[in-house]
């Protein structure tokens, strides 16, 4: 045991310390008042004690703009220690939180993308946006529009880079988070463009949704009600779209996490798209693709490869829709995103 006394210290000084800042944290592990936010298993001895161990916690941060955002993050001791770090911020859809990366379906972490990117290495985190679940809401929900979510996300970014001490961020974002992930690694974006690792996008609907869903859902009628009210309550038959591919329990899960009341400017952006010019794109950039997605066509995927700044590799997934990460083609989408953020030097120091 003795032999591995000089890492388990340095391992509890790199956890002592890898809280700056000021964050707000509190552990996911313990409700214990004097736990601390990174408080360490009380039966540590070892550290071959937390092989394998999933670190999770909650943060609030406050933004330059005064927003708190609630943040999901799950670490490893393999993120502590590799070298360089790595770290991913996940972006979400409209009308759910950061619960959606950190999904806990029958005990199967499979659905849990947190998880994953924390066993592979990551720092991982993900965002609840403001006027969102336990994100602070502003008076009015329709004045939360990209620029402001993207100048927040870009201030978590930033924290992320400084606080977990890695040079470069990884991006993943699901449908409108998609649209965020390719605003932050662009030209004039709100980080410098070295800062931003890799970018991951699923379910990206870039110039207009199919035509299904411009008939069926982005109506005229459903923008004028969006811009009528500050907040919308949502109900479980409003995620059967999305969630169109889903298993039962998935779906239950679902419908038992994310109806609630949400700001109604983040889904009013989707009336007005694209929502940044995809040609001062510089990221490399991994596009995520369903054949089965009802909500944007192969020609909308194609139009963003052809106007992408920078380097896009494409993948297409038979038998996925909008929903990818939670749906039973769930461990291909995953195994792409890993081949690709482990590709190349891009976090090279």
């Amino acid at each position: 045991m003795s032999a591995h006394r000089p890492r388990l210290a340095l391992f509890c000084i790199v956890l002592s310390g890898v809280f700056a800042l000021g964050w707000q944290s509190r552990s996911a592990a313990s409700e214990r008042a004097d736990s601390g936010p990174l408080a360490l298993p009380t039966d540590l001895q070892d550290i071959r004690a937390t092989r394998g161990q999933v670190f999770s916690y909650e943060h609030l941060v406050t933004t330059p703009d005064g927003a708190e955002l609630h943040i999901l993050e799950k670490f490893t001791l393999r993120s502590v220690f590799t070298k360089p770090r790595r770290a991913i911020l996940m972006l979400t859809p409209t009308f759910v939180t950061n619960g959606i990366y950190d999904a806990t379906i029958e005990g199967d972490a499979s659905y849990n993308a947190l998880e994953r990117m924390a066993k592979q290495g990551f720092f991982a985190f993900a965002v609840t946006y403001e006027g969102y679940g336990q994100s602070s809401f502003p008076e009015d929900g329709r004045e939360v529009t990209f620029e402001k979510s993207l100048a927040q996300a870009g201030h978590l970014l930033e924290l992320i880079r400084s606080a977990r001490r890695v040079s470069k961020v990884d991006v993943l974002g699901g449908s409108m988070g998609a649209g965020l992930a390719v605003a932050l690694g662009s030209v004039g974006g709100p980080v410098p463009l070295g800062h931003v690792g890799k970018i991951v996008l699923t379910s990206f609907v870039y110039e207009e949704f199919s035509p299904f869903v411009q008939e069926n859902v982005f109506t005229p009628e459903l923008q004028a009600l969006l811009e009528s009210l500050p907040y919308l309550e949502t109900t479980p038959d409003m995620y059967g779209m999305v969630l169109s591919a889903a298993e039962p329990q998935v779906l239950d899960w679902a419908i038992a996490s994310f109806p609630g009341v949400y700001a109604t400017g983040p889904t009013l952006e989707g009336f007005y798209l694209p929502t940044s010019p995809a040609e001062d794109g510089r990221a490399p950039a991994l596009h995520i693709w369903g054949d089965a997605d009802i909500m944007n066509t192969l020609n909308d995927v194609n139009a963003f490869q052809a106007d992408y700044g920078g380097t896009v590799d494409l993948v297409i997934v038979p038998g996925a829709a909008h929903s990818p990460l939670l749906e039973p083609t769930r461990d291909i989408v995953f195994e792409e995103i890993i081949t690709f953020l482990n590709e190349g030097d891009e976090h090279d120091e």
